[in-house]
């Protein structure tokens, strides 16, 4: 080690010295591209032939290299290119070099005798990885250019004059020769206060086609800020970071290249990837590691494992800032869309992304007030889609190309005939569950529906939306099902009282049928998309209820969203149910309740994305706490029953390294009184031999079986991915669950006509899901069983068990937690 140091001390000295004798010598820039893509090549190592002098391209694959005169050549390398050797003569003026691709074998591994030197500089940088990490300063700030271009890769199209489909490849060839199909340009402020607050604000966007910024959202999450967590978030999909903890033993690190720098400190060039006959969520790819604070200086990192759906790589390049602190200054992220494609017959060629971000104004430890963060993450300048074009001409880093500004001609042209803006906002509102036309929002989830009491129903619903008020609300819905020939109906109104709390005013009448022994907690919407909504085709038991509700709801303290409301039922049982408690002339089979009702919502750190029109959750690493509290009233507003009920439900998901996510949903309820059967509890109950799997409920339990008037349910996962499986192209996830359920029921004998058991002593099933056997376009499928044993288990083995198919989304949608 003492070796090693005096070696770079007498290098740094000898690099000075030459320096000094050689005056500034001579510069040289250039781009280092591809030589059959034309792509820019990132991060590629230029060095002088002696070792003592050097550069990296930066993410655009610009060079510029300091050089004494004496210097007559340079060698040029790159992971997976070939080497090249060019004379320094051929490089006066801009020059471009054109490495040559070679392929590279992920099999290929070098074996050293005794220590690999690559482990040292790693353990290095896992040691310095909170000193580096620009979230563990006390504060930032910086604005940023980003530029996303979508286009597709006319390299794999060929032209065959014997191809029925010539002109159409040809006439492709020549549409993306001048233009791209969509280019988006953002401009962010963004501040950061230690541990946690951060604030994005866009205050300039620009997009191929659209007015409408909502696409923003869709693409801001590709890749991190930084590649210090320990988790590294790609595409809401979770990697182990090479530079963590633990990585010598599941990474193979090789050191490719040394470069000594005019700043006196040296960068080792490092290629990574997973370690033979391992099996777990890595990258592969190359890191530049500086001896100054042994921080990053530039990485290129791509999942180790291709994904048929959307592949990601991402490229970050950092600096050091005010000689005081490393800094991402660079980013860039390409993403191919495995499942999207353009052209005909056999000749196709998938969609290519390519975004690019340039950070500058970096401020290191700035003043910033608590007060000035708040629960929204990103937020859109009202103006910021109709900025001057002078004003772009400051925020852009490169001025637009010939083919930029072709591309905005031409998709703004199609993008006004298109209505390109007005679909996007559909796009917006299918997702949230609404269909807008004019000032009215159509309720998709009023359309139609199935569930076992009902069978399939039919109807309608609808809402105001902004475009009436930005204040008030007004809806309804009719509904009519099959099975019962039941007519149903709802009126709601919403006014906007206060808008920086939310504070808002409720007042809803309803005649419907409610589902009997079922919770609702305040704002625990399901998106359409969500597996938790599939409890509701199981529900084979319901009352027919006229409620009619007024209250209030608003968010206090950041976190914290709360309800508060008075509610009157009246409550009328289908089928022979009575309740007897002995307190009325006869037993009841129509009754009516007169509560108030308070919800809590508490979700830690929630970060939202405001686009000016609605709240989109951005979702929360804590765990989301919700709690219900009810007290009803008997001869107040004609209510029945003195009572009081207090409900709880906790959720949390967490990723393991090595080890995969696991979720915890934890619910609980006390009822203190003697109500019927509809106010109490049932277990929540999906059992059919062969069905849809339907999480936070019991697979094998039989619906409605149990009753109770105090309960705990436990439901617990473990998604291992596809740790379990090692796999080219097919790659089952395999998901391990276990559902505990504990119940009692004071008085069982008043309620009379019904069968129902007690949940004393416990409920136990669990049951393995192999999750994504088979990929479709918009989610994946996959099959599993899950078993009931303990003391409620059934003499024959085929009744304990439930074969169940499972349905899985690529990406979480978070959607459904949106408000307006």
């Amino acid at each position: 080690m003492v070796k090693f140091y005096r070696h770079k001390i007498l290098l740094s000295f000898l690099l000075i010295f030459s320096l000094g004798l050689y005056g500034q010598g001579i510069k040289y820039s250039g781009l280092v591209l591809d030589e059959e893509t034309k792509e820019a090549l990132a991060f590629v190592n230029l060095i002088s032939v002696d070792g003592h002098y050097g550069t990296t391209s930066d993410i655009d694959g610009k060079f510029s290299l300091v050089l004494p005169s004496k210097i007559d050549s340079i060698r040029v390398s790159y992971l997976g290119y070939e080497t090249r050797y060019v004379l320094t003569r051929n490089l006066k003026g801009p020059k471009t070099i054109y490495l040559k691709f070679r392929k590279y074998d992920l099999a290929e591994y070098e074996v050293f005798p005794g220590t690999n030197p690559a482990h040292r500089i790693i353990s290095n940088a896992v040691r310095n990885r909170n000193l580096n990490d620009p979230e563990k300063l006390a504060s930032f700030s910086y604005t940023s250019y980003d530029k996303m271009v979508i286009t597709i890769d006319t390299t794999s199209l060929v032209v065959d004059s014997l191809a029925l489909e010539n002109d159409s490849v040809k006439g492709l060839k020549d549409f993306f020769k001048s233009k791209d199909i969509f280019l988006m340009e953002t401009v962010v402020e963004k501040k950061f206060l230690a541990p946690d607050k951060s604030n994005e604000r866009v205050i300039a966007t620009k997009v191929s086609g659209l007015k409408d910024p909502m696409i923003i959202y869709l693409v801001s999450q590709m890749q991190p800020s930084s590649f210090y967590d320990e988790i590294i978030q790609i595409a809401n999909k979770n990697y182990i970071n090479p530079i963590s903890r633990g990585s010598l033993n599941k990474y193979y690190f090789q050191l490719e290249d040394t470069l000594y720098s005019r700043q006196k400190d040296t960068v080792y060039t490092i290629s990574f990837k997973p370690n033979l006959n391992t099996n777990f969520d890595g990258m592969q790819g190359i890191l530049h590691i500086s001896t100054n604070k042994w921080a990053i200086v530039s990485v290129k990192a791509k999942p180790a494992k291709e994904d048929a759906g959307i592949s990601v790589q991402i490229q970050q390049k950092y600096e050091l800032i005010d000689e005081e602190h490393w800094f991402p200054v660079q980013l860039n992220t390409n993403i191919i869309f495995g499942a999207l494609s353009v052209g005909s017959g056999g000749q196709r060629s998938r969609l290519l992304g390519i975004g690019k971000s340039y950070i500058k104004d970096i401020e290191l430890n700035p003043e910033l007030l608590k007060r000035a963060f708040s629960h929204i993450a990103i937020e859109l300048d009202p103006n910021a889609a109709y900025r001057k074009d002078e004003q772009w001409e400051d925020f852009r880093t490169n001025r637009l190309s010939s083919r930029d500004k072709e591309t905005y001609q031409f998709m703004d042209s199609i993008g006004k005939e298109e209505k390109f803006d007005k679909k996007l906002k559909d796009l917006e509102t299918i997702l949230t569950g609404k269909i807008g036309i004019g000032y009215i929002d159509l309720l998709l989830n009023r359309f139609t529906g199935f569930n076992s009491f009902e069978g399939f129903w039919f109807g309608i619903g609808a809402q105001t939306n902004s475009r009436f008020s930005e204040k008030f609300a007004l809806g309804g819905y009719y509904a009519y099902s099959l099975r019962d020939t039941q007519s149903k109906l709802g009126f709601k109104s919403t006014v906007l009282l206060y808008k920086p709390t939310e504070i808002k005013a409720h007042i809803s009448v309803i005649s419907d049928n409610i589902e009997s022994g079922n919770v609702n907690f305040f704002k625990d919407g399901n998106s359409l998309f969500d597996p938790l909504a599939f409890q509701k085709y199981f529900i084979n038991r319901m009352n027919y209820t006229v409620r009619e509700e007024v209250g209030l709801s608003g968010r206090m303290f950041k976190y914290l969203q709360v309800y508060g409301g008075l509610n009157l039922e009246n409550i009328n049982y289908i089928g022979n149910y009575l309740f007897d408690n002995f307190n009325y002339d006869q037993p009841l089979d129509e009754f009516q309740t007169a509560e108030i009702q308070f919800r809590f919502r508490i979700a830690f750190k929630e970060k939202y994305f405001n686009n000016g029109r609605m709240l989109i959750s951005m979702g929360s690493k804590y765990p989301i706490l919700w709690f219900n509290y009810s007290q009803g009233f008997s001869d107040v507003f004609g209510g029945d029953f003195d009572f009081k009920k207090m409900d709880f439900q906790l959720r949390k998901s967490f990723y393991t390294k090595y080890l995969g996510e696991t979720s915890i949903d934890l619910k609980a309820g006390l009822f203190l009184g003697d109500v019927p059967y509809a106010k109490l509890y049932s277990a929540g109950g999906t059992y059919r031999p062969f069905t849809i799997c339907a999480p936070g409920s019991y697979g094998t339990m039989r619906p409605n079986e149990f009753l109770s008037d105090t309960y705990v349910s436990l439901f617990l996962s473990h998604n291992f991915g596809s740790l379990l499986f090692k796999g080219e192209k097919f790659k089952p996830e395999f998901e391990l669950m276990t559902n505990i359920g504990f119940g009692w029921l004071k008085n069982p004998e008043y309620h009379q006509n019904v069968d129902f058991k007690t949940m004393e002593k416990g409920y136990y099933e669990s049951g393995l899901m192999i999750n994504n056997l088979l990929k479709l376009q918009l989610f994946s499928v996959g099959v599993g069983a899950m078993y009931r044993y303990g003391f409620y288990t059934y003499d024959d083995f085929n009744d304990n068990i439930a074969y169940k198919l499972t349905i899985s989304l690529p990406i979480k949608m978070n959607v459904g937690e949106a408000s307006e």
